[in-house]
């Protein structure tokens, strides 16, 4: 629970800092993501026999549902709007000729 709530802190004072403009939104983002990240690691969140085990498994499953989305999305496209797949991914629209 204390680490949760260390890393809460740590996300509201970005936010602070980017609503105030006492650093530029970018540093500020930078900065809050490498101090949680550093704090995590520090306080054991990410514990276990493999630390970065859960953050691997993580960004694998995201990554398995956004090209799942993205391929259903294609599909969805080709079948009701008439486009045709193009090499590389890309869709143009079919001649109506």
């Amino acid at each position: 629970m204390l680490p949760m709530l260390l890393i809460g802190i740590v996300l509201v004072v970005t936010f602070a800092l980017i609503a105030l403009e006492r650093l530029h939104k970018t540093l500020a983002a930078v900065l809050g993501a490498v101090v949680a990240v550093a704090l995590a690691l520090l306080l054991g969140v990410f514990g276990g026999e493999h630390p970065y085990q859960r953050v691997h498994d993580f960004i694998e499953h995201d990554l398995a549902d956004r090209r799942h989305r993205r391929h259903l999305g294609r599909r969805r496209h080709r079948r009701g709007f008439g486009l045709v797949s193009l090499p590389g991914g890309a869709n143009r629209q079919a001649d109506a000729r």
